[in-house]
């Protein structure tokens, strides 16, 4: 599996463009897939400047209906007229920002986009097909990000709460490795990743996506005690390699990468992803992740300081991580399966 950032905060590459948002190109199961589209049509730009044709995608899909994941997606169907398009039923749905001052702002996409004829509403768990799973309504409340405090949806005539029901996940099985890609993680990536190993009935070899650890309507980060508890539920799975981006955020993440160590990793802009089987000629399990071109502003998945290992973090979690950990139920550890060998440059 491959898998190419054409659409992030930063960049590995001068010439990239950037912006607030989110869009990745994967190849899986002998498929070529878009996962969200940005806020504009940098993503197009980029995929051109990285050669990967867009108009070849095989099908697209739509994480949920925010404006920096999807307002790209009119650009995509204006160039592929062929691929499907998977929405959540409700991503068409008015979503709103509160702002500082009490300002409102939209972040939705234009409904509209759900009666295209090529769109196709999804809910619940569907199966796209053989090894491609988008799955939506994950359970649980766990280390629960207060970034989504700001965050509201329309609800019988008026703004409430987001519940992020619109909100969708892609777990991809190809030779035996898990792959699972989230957008922005509302529902909390300690529940995302979680659900995902109940339907595979295994551990994720690679996790990638925004954890929504930063508030980007303030700039801020969240408490980084909730960081820290996070990253300590992430390293109970042993085997897992994870690669953030987007709405993670810079203070966050490097919050994650001490406590983490190499075991994440930052995915900026041009920044390429190879998930291998087992028996490949590169299948060492001390393959290291290649620092090509990587200019981004953040420590990214370029970066020498992270590299793939097959050893947890022996670092002791924060004391002020325990409170978020005591208040959170507390989830079965998953049992030791063979290690993902990944690496990734700049495309």
């Amino acid at each position: 599996m491959k898998i190419i950032s054409l659409t992030e905060n930063t960049a590995c590459r001068p010439e990239l463009e950037t912006e607030h948002g989110l869009s990745l190109y994967i190849e899986a199961c002998g498929r070529k897939i878009l996962f969200d589209m940005g806020q504009s049509g940098v993503f197009l730009r980029n995929a051109e400047k990285l050669g990967v044709d867009l108009a070849q995608v095989d099908l697209a899909i739509l994480s949920h209906g925010h404006y920096d994941h999807g307002r790209g997606l009119p650009e995509f169907l204006n160039i592929n007229h062929t691929a499907p398009v998977y929405l959540h039923k409700r991503a068409g749905e008015g979503h709103y920002s509160m702002r500082p001052g009490g300002q409102m702002a939209d972040i939705g996409i234009d409904p509209a986009l759900l009666k295209h004829p090529q769109v196709r509403l999804t809910e619940g768990v569907q199966t796209l097909f053989e090894g491609a799973v988008l799955f939506s309504d994950v359970p649980g409340n766990d280390l629960r990000s207060p970034a989504n405090d700001t965050l509201l949806m329309e609800h019988s005539g008026g703004p409430v709460c987001d519940t992020f029901a619109h909100e969708q996940n892609l777990l991809l099985t190809e030779d035996e490795k898990c792959l699972l890609v989230a957008g922005c993680a509302h529902r909390g990536i300690v529940n995302i990743v979680e659900q995902a190993a109940a339907l595979a009935g295994k551990p994720m070899d690679v996790v990638i996506g925004g954890f929504h650890l930063s508030v980007p309507s303030t700039g801020g980060s969240v408490p980084m005690p909730l960081v820290e508890a996070v990253a300590r539920r992430l390293l109970a799975q042993p085997e897992t390699r994870y690669y953030t981006c987007h709405c993670t955020g810079q203070a966050a993440y490097q919050t994650l990468q001490r406590c983490m160590g190499e075991r994440v990793a930052y995915l900026a802009a041009g920044g390429q992803l190879e998930v291998e089987a087992q028996g490949d000629q590169t299948s060492q399990p001390n393959s290291r992740l290649r620092n090509s071109n990587c200019r981004c502003a953040l420590a990214s998945p370029c970066s020498s300081s992270a590299a793939v290992s097959s050893r947890a973090s022996a670092s002791s979690p924060a004391n002020s991580a325990e409170a978020w950990v005591r208040k959170s139920r507390r989830i079965s550890r998953w049992s030791r399966t063979p290690f993902c060998v990944s690496r990734c440059r700049a495309a």
